[in-house]
């Protein structure tokens, strides 16, 4: 499978440099978080690609936390898009929530692990939920759906 980073170095027109291999992060700039959202959007993308904008928009967001100290407006946007495209951006939730860490502590984490631990948990308990309502249906309900 090709790499996600050349149709979207084409599409938002920042090249890769040889020493690029952060290539999402090193890119990302908070001034063209509406071009990530826009590009987000398009139904043509892969998952893979999705998930890298979404590492940028994330990029964004902690970017903004640490120069001006607060949460932008458009963390909302970013949380809807990772609650409702939690199946592919999981690994990238645990990564920017620090769980993936020896260190779970807050204090050793990104700026934005608390919001993105908020997130994980209430998507992992959700689908917790969604399960116990199949495996305590009554006999012959569990699967009425299917």
């Amino acid at each position: 499978m090709k790499d996600p980073r050349i149709r979207l170095s084409k599409l938002l027109n920042e090249p890769i440099g040889i020493y690029d291999q952060d290539w999402e992060w090193v890119v990302s700039n908070s001034d063209r978080f509406r071009d990530y959202l826009k590009l987000y959007k398009l139904k043509y993308l892969t998952d893979k690609e999705r998930n890298m904008l979404m590492e940028m928009m994330l990029q964004c967001v902690n970017d903004v936390r640490v120069e001006f100290g607060l949460i932008p407006k458009f963390w909302l946007e970013v949380k809807d898009i990772l609650n409702s495209d939690f199946h592919i951006h999981k690994k990238t939730i645990k990564y920017w929530a620090s769980l993936n860490n020896f260190s779970c502590m807050l204090s050793d984490s990104w700026l934005i692990s608390k919001e993105m631990r908020k997130v994980y948990w209430k998507n992992i308990a959700n689908k917790a939920s969604q399960r116990d309502a199949v495996n305590c249906a009554p006999a012959g309900k569990r699967y009425a759906n299917n």
